[in-house]
């Protein structure tokens, strides 16, 4: 089974490594597929291509994430959040100096 090509030209990675920077002149091209026994094992592009490369899946990815607000659940009827806002603003109001020592 053979993988499909994204190059417009291939190479031996012993053809390549003799002169990486120069290949792409020799070939006239932008992305070389570098194989080791007719397999390939990495591409290789141009460093303007690359970065172009980068900054687009970059704006791709702009906007995809997504904050949710999931509104809390209470269970009970019983559940006074007016009473326990009260309690918990008196305690803050009557808080010691030692109390709060953990949070200096």
């Amino acid at each position: 089974m053979s993988d499909k090509v994204y190059a417009e030209h291939s190479m031996t990675v012993e053809e390549f490594s003799k002169d990486p920077a120069g290949a792409f002149q020799k070939l006239d091209c932008n992305t070389i597929a570098v194989t080791s026994d007719g397999v390939i094992i990495f591409y290789a592009s141009a460093k303007h291509d690359y970065e172009e490369i980068l900054d687009a899946y970059d704006y791709m990815q702009r906007g995809t994430t997504e904050i949710n607000d999931t509104p809390s659940k209470m269970m009970g009827e019983d559940i006074d959040l007016e009473e326990i806002a009260q309690k918990m603003a008196k305690k803050l109001k009557d808080v010691d100096e030692g109390d709060a020592e953990e949070w200096k």
